[in-house]
């Protein structure tokens, strides 16, 4: 699985502080030019408390770079500052699983082979789905490679850093 502990002595509120002021020029300009040409325009990064989520701003093709982001939590331990990078594929396709679910139970009285038909997209968009979170951390793609190492140039913005697998 594709992830990454890497420690810093510095607090959490430095590292995040570190991660969202390199986030401000995570844009197109910093773009490796294989990415830019497949659509990469920059990186959008959302912190929430001890949380971060990179996402890769919106660009077309399929299955959209959007899908692919980097989730990552900082935490202090007795050994100091530590960063958790952990790749992963955006929940987006959920929302159309619980839809199809929804209208399958609804039009199962009326017509039980569309709740059929429906409840087989649905399962078919979930595997689908868990199939490139799969593919994504066991061989992640240059994308989240490049996400990886934003995280590990933004922290080490705080000093020298320790990079061990997740």
């Amino acid at each position: 699985m594709a992830a990454e502990l890497i420690r810093v002595d510095h607090s959490p509120a430095d590292v995040l502080r570190a991660i969202k002021a390199r986030a401000g020029i995570w844009r197109e300009s910093e773009v490796p030019s294989d990415l830019a040409r497949e659509g990469l325009q920059g990186i959008e990064v959302r912190i929430d408390g001890d949380t971060f989520t990179l996402h890769p701003m919106p660009t077309h093709r399929d299955p959209p770079l959007s899908e692919f982001i980097v989730r990552g939590r900082v935490s202090a331990d007795s050994q100091g500052t530590f960063v958790e990078a952990q790749v992963g594929v955006a929940s987006g396709g959920r929302t159309a699983v619980a839809l199809l679910v929804v209208f399958a139970l609804l039009s199962a009285r009326s017509n039980p082979w569309i709740a059929a038909g429906l409840a087989i997209a649905a399962v078919a968009i979930e595997f689908g789905r868990q199939a490139r979170t799969r593919a994504v951390r066991t061989n992640p793609p240059a994308l989240v490679r490049y996400q990886l190492a934003l995280v590990r140039e933004a922290v080490a913005q705080c000093g020298e850093i320790r990079v061990g697998a997740g």
